[in-house]
């Protein structure tokens, strides 16, 4: 091959002769290697156990009104997808995927001096796992008339004294309808005055100005006007009152049971 004198001609050149060189020496070091190579030995000792990287826990944030927001990793597998558990007095919800949990809630921020929140499990106030709840319940009712196979939740009293009337309603229900549904067993409202002085231990004769009696929809039928007696045991916070009340009505319901419960 004619080479030009001037430099880019000698440079093609070299770069000519250096392409020709590598196009022999290169299978030639691929022989050299492979036969000078050893057998691999055997592999060494594992070394320790790395730190865990980032994102190994969960945290989590306080937000307002004393609830807070996060997650944690640690609800692991067996925790329900959308179902509750407790942690402690913390309810938390599961995820979608059943192996985190999100929404923490201390119920140790609803107590009272008298009645500290916790968190339980089964919630006895509906089938969703676990929920907040008091220690002591906040309100039972118990009735043997006008149905005694009923189930009755109730609301208690304001803890406000200064309200001026000890206020409480129940509302009842028992099995028995048609396709599984449940009967109502009526509402139950009571209302006792403070005005005058009024105040527990109290057996009040009925009827009487500072009571109101009313039974909504129930066994019987409805009634407002009563002959017995309501028997004030105890103001809030653990307060408690009984009734033993028949309506003035011919036929209608007769009301036996307690109110009762610590706020």
């Amino acid at each position: 091959m004619n080479l030009k004198t001037n430099s880019l001609g000698t440079w093609v050149g070299t770069g000519v002769r250096r392409a020709r060189y590598a196009f022999l020496i290169g299978p030639l070091a691929l022989w050299v290697g492979a036969s000078c190579a050893g057998s691999q030995g055997p592999a060494g000792p594992q070394g320790p156990q790395g730190p865990p990287g980032p994102g190994a826990t969960g945290g989590s944030a306080t937000s307002g009104s004393g609830a807070t927001t996060g997650s944690t990793s640690g609800a692991g597998p067996g925790c329900s997808p959308g179902g509750f558990f407790c942690d402690g007095t913390t309810l938390w919800q599961c995820t979608r995927s059943g192996n985190d949990a999100n929404s923490p809630q201390d119920c140790s921020l609803s107590s009272s001096s008298t009645n500290p929140g916790i968190c339980v499990t089964p919630c006895p106030s509906y089938d969703g796992g676990a929920c907040c709840a008091r220690t002591q319940p906040l309100c039972l009712a118990a009735f043997t008339a006008p149905a005694s196979q009923a189930t009755w939740t109730c609301g208690p009293p304001s803890e406000c004294t200064a309200a001026g009337t000890f206020g409480v309603f129940a509302s009842g229900s028992y099995p028995g309808g048609a396709c599984g549904a449940s009967i109502s067993a009526g509402e139950i409202i009571l209302d006792i005055s403070r005005d005058g002085g009024l105040g527990p231990p109290s057996t009040i004769t009925l009827p009487s100005p500072a009571v109101i009696l009313e039974y909504i929809g129930g066994v019987g039928g409805t009634c407002v006007s009563w002959h017995g007696s309501v028997n004030w045991e105890s103001d809030v916070p653990g307060w408690s009152v009984a009734i033993d009340a028949t309506c003035s009505t011919d036929g209608g319901p007769t009301l036996t049971g307690t109110l009762s419960g610590q706020l």
